[in-house]
């Protein structure tokens, strides 16, 4: 039989099993059903507790002769008395008989103000179609809920199968490719020590083909630049002679001091020669005078210079640019002039061509194989962490890992990806705000009810922010709700069918 006909089924019997006991026995008003052999007119009545035995015509006589009240179900007379409605056609409701003769409508039937004050009207038909049409709703959206429930379990424990089988397929080859990547590392090794021996062979006869060019090129100047400096030719150069050119001016302040000149002639104070100046101040200054200058050239350099307007601050960027467009013009200058000097660097011969093809094809076929053995084990660890999950008794909430769901208020969008963390993101932008990472199930009668957030973003001269997600029932994985209700602890309620343990969920039951 469905669940819902047991359901209506329970109901008629119960409220049958009402009707027949009232009318067994003329209970007095107030009494409640289930204590009817308590409550006979017949024999003298006893306290429920025990305390006192009294003559039934002293029961609902608004004087209170038992502790516990019993005494007094229909009338007002005990503080710690209890009223029951019968509710025909809706719930029965029990509640302190304090309540009774006080001017306000409590029982639907109207049995709780019978002195005649107010008339209470029967609304107990009314408020029972509308409880029974919330009942259908709710009992279909359980049967819907648990229907889903069903295949959510049966797509978790498929995935955990699944992972299981791709678990072992990965752990068998695991090992094969990390020999693959171990011995395709030693080849690697092996063709980048050919390869490097044959480049620093190239490099070194390179190097040693400049230095005899340079040697060569730096002896065919050194004439040229003696001349240029002996701007008076007469075989000499004087102090006068090296004042004139700024290359001589090693402190930078634009102008080449009689000390600085003096230390480039020595103690002597002259360069009386050619051979002179090729023994004492070539091998110092050569790297700077090979494109030394003569004084007239300097002198009109300086002269431009001088004329050189001071530079506009409106236009700093441009000449910023053109700073960088001279260094760019130098380096291609220097580029040039070692052209000039070495000539063109030689190219590869086949040999030493072939040696770095062959490092190149050994470093992409170990990266293409070490790429792949990080990817198994990464997949491997996930796979781990997926089975060693708490998903719930049959895999139900395996279904949710790997997905988000949002809320949005007035102010913040919340966002909650199960299994993984709960984040806060203000409407107005700005960076996400971690309110927490998957901690544990901590539901207390049913287990799988909460979730628990820790440590997240840290509040300001507070606590870590943290997250409890309480899980309902529902047709649809939705976050329904976010609140804060102490500073920096989240409450949020995700609905899902995953937490719909039955066709009919007892606990939206018990709360309507």
């Amino acid at each position: 039989m469905p669940a819902q006909k047991l359901l209506w089924l329970a109901y008629f019997i119960y409220v049958a099993m009402l009707t027949n006991v009232s009318q067994a026995v003329a209970l007095p008003k107030g009494a409640q059903p289930s204590l009817a052999s308590n409550y006979d007119s017949s024999r003298p009545f006893r306290c429920l507790d025990g305390s006192a035995t009294i003559d039934f015509s002293s029961v609902n006589d608004n004087y209170c002769d038992c502790s516990d009240g019993s005494d007094e179900p229909g009338t007002s007379a005990c503080p710690n008395g209890r009223f029951h409605c019968l509710n025909a056609g809706y719930k029965p409701l029990t509640f302190p008989s304090s309540r009774v003769n006080d001017g306000i409508c409590d029982c639907c039937d109207g049995t709780d103000e019978y002195d005649g004050k107010i008339s209470c009207q029967n609304t107990c038909d009314e408020v029972g179609a509308k409880y029974r049409e919330e009942l259908k709703k709710l009992q279909e959206e359980a049967e819907k809920g648990y229907t889903l429930r069903l295949q959510y379990i049966k797509e978790g424990l498929e995935a955990k199968e699944k992972n299981k089988a791709r678990l072992q397929t990965l752990k068998a080859n695991i090992e094969s490719i990390k020999l693959k990547t171990s011995e395709l590392e030693a080849k690697k090794n092996e063709a980048e020590a050919l390869e490097k021996q044959e480049l620093d062979a190239f490099e070194k006869k390179w190097e040693e083909t400049k230095s005899a060019k340079r040697d060569e090129y730096y002896k065919s100047k050194s004439r040229s630049v003696f001349n240029d400096l002996d701007s008076n030719k007469d075989g000499s150069i004087t102090v006068d002679e090296i004042i004139s050119n700024r290359v001589f001016d090693t402190d930078g302040n634009g102008e080449v001091s009689e000390e600085e000149a003096k230390e480039v002639m020595g103690e002597a104070g002259t360069i009386s020669s050619y051979d002179n100046f090729v023994t004492d101040v070539w091998p110092k200054w050569n790297d700077k005078l090979v494109n030394i200058k003569s004084a007239t050239s300097n002198s009109e350099n300086l002269s431009t210079e001088q004329q050189t307007p001071d530079i506009d601050e409106d236009n700093i960027d441009n000449d910023i640019v053109t700073e960088d467009e001279d260094e760019i013009a130098r380096e291609h200058v220097t580029t040039t002039q070692e052209e000039d000097i070495y000539g063109q660097k030689p190219e590869h011969d086949k040999h030493l061509k072939n040696l770095i093809a062959a490092a190149d094809k050994a470093r992409l076929e170990h990266k293409t194989s070490d790429d792949e053995k990080n990817n198994v084990e990464n997949e491997i660890g996930e796979i781990e962490k997926a089975l060693g999950g708490d998903f719930g008794l049959e895999e139900e909430f395996a279904y949710l890992r790997g997905k988000c769901f949002q809320f949005t208020d007035r102010e913040y969008t919340y966002e909650i990806c199960p299994f993984n963390k709960v984040t806060q993101s203000s409407k107005s932008g700005g960076s996400q705000t971690s309110l927490g990472t998957w901690g544990s199930w901590i539901g207390s009668e049913n287990k799988y009810s909460r979730m628990k957030y820790e440590g997240g973003q840290n509040c300001w001269n507070g606590p870590d922010r943290s997250a409890t997600i309480i899980l309902s029932c529902g047709t649809e994985d939705t976050l329904i709700s976010a609140s804060e209700p102490n500073r920096c602890e989240y409450l949020m309620e995700l609905k899902t069918p995953a937490s719909c343990n039955s066709r009919g969920d007892k606990s939206s039951h018990d709360e309507l």
